[in-house]
């Protein structure tokens, strides 16, 4: 069976948020025998495509043999799924917090609650700074806490619906945020979005 141990199962199909099956950005859970996957943004129509294929495969072969492979090809379009879906996985929250406090660290509860709904309106850290800062490491406890609690809060209280941000007086003003809409200013940031 290759690299491949365990069958897929989808688990959940239907959107965890709202429940319905003609959701295009849903979140399904597939079992891959140790751990459950959690796919994001997968449309229920591909899923169900999916879910047919495999049910037609089922009925059309038997044998010990077919489901060796069957589990071979389940667990690599899964996978595959997985992947065509990358761009739309969640944030990992230890990244996330990292991020949120190399952005913010200076600008207290708000700016890093800003900052925070930030990365969780744009579904990445790709371009974000502050992921990367040196200084995250020597931050003290209740700064690493703070947005912690910052990015749990987020997740429910979206304080505005930028994407993207920057500290114009460190940095100046960049290239992009005249092709953007200045939506939201907390302390040394402006959240903009497209």
């Amino acid at each position: 069976m290759g690299a491949f141990k365990h069958i897929a199962v989808v688990v959940e199909e239907t959107c965890a948020n709202c429940k319905d099956l003609n959701c295009n950005g849903c979140t399904i859970k597939v079992d891959l025998g140790d751990d459950i996957a959690v796919v994001s943004g997968i449309s229920h129509e591909v899923l169900y495509t999916y879910n047919k294929r495999r049910e037609e495969k089922a009925s059309e072969r038997c044998g010990a043999w077919i489901l060796s492979s069957m589990r071979q090809a389940m667990a690599t379009a899964v996978l595959l799924l997985a992947l065509c879906v990358s761009a739309y996985a969640h944030v990992d929250d230890a990244l996330a917090v990292r991020a949120i406090i190399g952005e913010a660290s200076n600008q207290g509860y708000a700016g890093m609650l800003a900052v925070a709904c930030g990365i969780r309106n744009r579904d990445t850290l790709k371009g974000v700074y502050g992921v990367k800062a040196k200084h995250v490491d020597n931050e003290p406890k209740y700064v690493w806490d703070m947005a912690r609690r910052a990015w749990a809060e987020s997740e429910t209280n979206r304080i505005h619906n930028g994407t993207h941000w920057e500290n114009i007086k460190a940095f100046g003003k960049p290239y992009w945020v005249d092709s953007m809409t200045k939506v939201y200013e907390c302390k040394d940031h402006i959240f903009y979005k497209k």
